[in-house]
Parts: structure tokens; C-alpha cells; sequence
């Protein structure tokens, strides 16, 4: 049994932060984003942080991971604090729902 046929997945992309990235890439599994939610959206802030280490092969996973998508933030959320370095970034969600993919 799949676990989305016993928990309803939002429809639509969801937004990372670098943390489920890094965890999913970590066991070579990036492919469950997928499976759970059929596309994931990365701001560009996040890319660059997942990005800072280990680029190469970083760089390759993200590659052959075609349903992840870096985005830019439209201005409202990339001013709030919530995606941009500063002391306010450990509030950031892990998973985001979102319809839409913003900036787009």
C-alpha cells in the first residue's frame, strides 16, 4: 500500500527548504519528493545553500531530478524573512504546500 493512498497529498507543487532536500539526498531518495508530491519548488536562496556543499554531486542529483524545480519568490515572501538568511530563517516550513508555483 502506498502511503498516498492512506494520506491526502496536496495537490499541486510544494515548496522546499534545504533541510528535506539535504535528508532525501542523503539516502540517494530524492525520487520520493516525487512520488509524494509530483513536483517540488526550491527558491533560488534554497538551490544555492543545498548547493554550497558537495556541489558536484549536488549539482548532478538535481540534474536527474527533473520534477524539482528552483524558483524565484514572488517579493512578498522573499522580503518576509522566511526563505532569506537572517535570525528569523529557523521558522521556515519544511514542506510548503503552495498552488501555484510562485514567481512563476
Amino acid at each position: 500500500m502506498s502511503l498516498s493512498a492512506t494520506w491526502n497529498m496536496p495537490e499541486g507543487p510544494v515548496v522546499l527548504n534545504n533541510t528535506p532536500l539535504v535528508a532525501f539526498w542523503a539516502i540517494g531518495r530524492l525520487d520520493l519528493l516525487r512520488d509524494l508530491f509530483g513536483e517540488a519548488l526550491i527558491p533560488q536562496a534554497v538551490q544555492a545553500e543545498f548547493l554550497a556543499m558537495e556541489r558536484s554531486s549536488r549539482e548532478r542529483a538535481l540534474a536527474e531530478a527533473t520534477w524539482i524545480r528552483s524558483v524565484t519568490l514572488a517579493p512578498s515572501l522573499a522580503g518576509s524573512g522566511i526563505y532569506g538568511p537572517g535570525p528569523r530563517r529557523g521558522r521556515s516550513l519544511g514542506l510548503w504546500p503552495r498552488k501555484g508555483a510562485p514567481g512563476s
